[in-house]
């Protein structure tokens, strides 16, 4: 297939540092991986490029400097009307896989029901002025294609949906918008939203467009349908990159723990440092990522006399060099507000099942899920539970032997990159997609300490460790 991948996110680099960096590199490298040809449609390109991507196409269209809230929300559909305007003159492809962003409307303005009637009109008549190339887009007359930017044709007989054939004059492309976050609620609680109404019109416009709305957590798919009333959506979770991220050597004692991430309040890396500083175990920390919040927690790092390496931002590709001699990954999230807070889809988590690391994190979102039965998990904001588990692990490589294996065995079952976007193309109605591993998660739970862990429906979790006390207990200490 011909596919066109949109991110009309000012705040997403397509070669950057962040989980959404990644999750746009490990999407388009698995489409590409089946043999796809995938241009890129961004507002920021940047420069963190892998080698196997290098030779993607990427068209950018950076984002007018502006002085106002207002201005810029203007300048993201001025910028959204551009990209849609590119590709109608690049040609249409067979897809565009867009990554839903406040303010853009590329798949309701390619993929909606004015783009299928006029598609099918054009594909038999001729523009003012030229030639139906064999998509429909002019080729003279009208915007005139820059090059022929889609190598190879589009496949005979490729069944849509709706049951039509897709020719080479066919119809206008497939739409899968993928949804991250609950951005309307995200820019109006941290940011500022000036025309929300318009945020929230172009949001259902979008849905009614896409032949598949996948989101990444039950949380932002209940967002996307109760507001938008879409039922085409569906949750896929993140997954991970299983050839790129590998089991590896621990190093020598201490026990090496590593937190991945954005620094940022939200993903507790103060609670980590504050659990450091009470901890009983034989374990050091390793803390990989940048972000605002860097200062204050270097400078709390000193102030709880906590010897902390910092690695800063680490581009994806050199993630496995800097896990390296990890013995256990650490997601310390804090406790929300409301529940709804945590719809997240922790793309660090499944990096440390792919790494083959038993795993501690707070007991929020889908976390007890993804980790029942090859990890440990502790109540949120709650630095000395944290530290007991991270201490009964440290000084247990027998335990962390077994978690990791079991981690490694979960992230190539069920949550590889393949798996991920082969459930995708099936939701969106496409027969090339392969048989997807929607198997459940493997029996068990996850260990959970602390007095108040429970399980997502209220009953209590069970293995390894309970409480704090089994900790304390396994140590010598109670």
């Amino acid at each position: 297939m011909r596919i066109a991948y949109v991110c009309a996110d000012p705040g997403i680099e397509v070669f950057g540092t962040k989980g959404a960096s990644v999750h746009i590199q490990e999407v388009v490298r698995e489409l590409r991986r089946r043999g796809h040809a995938v241009i890129v449609y961004a507002l920021r390109r940047g420069k963190e490029i892998p080698t196997d991507l290098a030779d993607l196409q990427v068209e950018e269209y950076p984002l007018e400097d502006t002085a106002t809230t207002a201005q810029r929300e203007r300048a993201q559909r001025r910028a959204s009307a551009r990209i849609a305007e590119q590709i109608r003159a690049h040609g249409m492809p067979d897809l565009i896989f867009e990554r839903y962003s406040l303010f853009s409307s590329v798949l309701a303005d390619l993929c909606g029901g004015d783009e299928r009637a006029k598609t099918r009109s054009d594909s038999t008549a001729k523009p003012a002025g030229g030639v139906a190339s064999g998509n429909g887009a002019p080729t003279a007359g009208g915007i005139p294609p820059e090059r022929d930017v889609f190598k190879g044709v589009r496949p005979e007989g490729d069944v849509t949906p709706e049951g039509d054939v897709r020719t080479a004059g066919g119809i206008a492309p497939i739409g899968v918008l993928e949804v991250n976050a609950p951005l309307i609620e995200e820019q109006r609680t941290h940011r500022e939203l000036v025309d929300e109404d318009t945020a929230w019109e172009l949001l259902r416009q979008q849905c009614a467009a896409a032949q598949a709305v996948i989101c990444v957590s039950d949380p932002v798919k209940q967002w996307v349908s109760t507001h938008t009333g879409s039922t085409r959506v569906h949750t896929v979770p993140n997954g991970v990159n299983v050839e790129r991220i590998r089991p590896q050597s621990e190093a020598s004692d201490p026990a090496v723990v590593t937190f991945v991430g954005t620094l940022k309040p939200w993903h507790g890396v103060a609670d980590l440092l504050r659990a450091a500083s009470v901890a009983k175990g034989p374990w050091r920390l390793r803390i990989i990522g940048n972000g605002p919040e860097r200062d204050r927690l270097e400078h709390l790092a000193r102030q709880l006399h906590v010897d902390a390496e910092f690695h800063g931002a680490v581009s994806p590709a050199d993630i496995p060099e800097h896990l390296a001699g990890t013995a256990i990954g650490v997601a310390p999230y804090p406790a929300p507000r409301r529940t709804a807070d945590h719809y997240f889809s922790p793309l660090k988590v499944h990096e440390y099942l792919a790494a083959g690391l038993p795993v501690v994190a707070s007991a929020v979102g889908q976390l007890p899920d993804l980790l029942r039965g090859v990890g440990m998990l502790v109540p949120p904001s709650d630095p000395r539970s944290l530290a007991g588990a991270l201490d009964f692990l440290a000084i247990n490589p027998q335990e962390r032997a077994r978690l990791g294996r079991l981690a490694r065995q979960r992230a190539e079952r069920q949550h590889s990159w393949s798996a991920a976007v082969d459930r995708i193309l099936r939701l969106a109605g496409l027969p090339e997609a392969s048989a997807y591993l929607a198997e459940s998660p493997a029996g068990g739970s996850a260990n959970v300490v602390g007095p108040h862990a429970s399980s997502p429906a209220g009953g209590s979790q069970s293995g390894g460790v309970s409480t704090i006390a089994d900790v304390n207990r396994v140590k010598g200490d109670a």
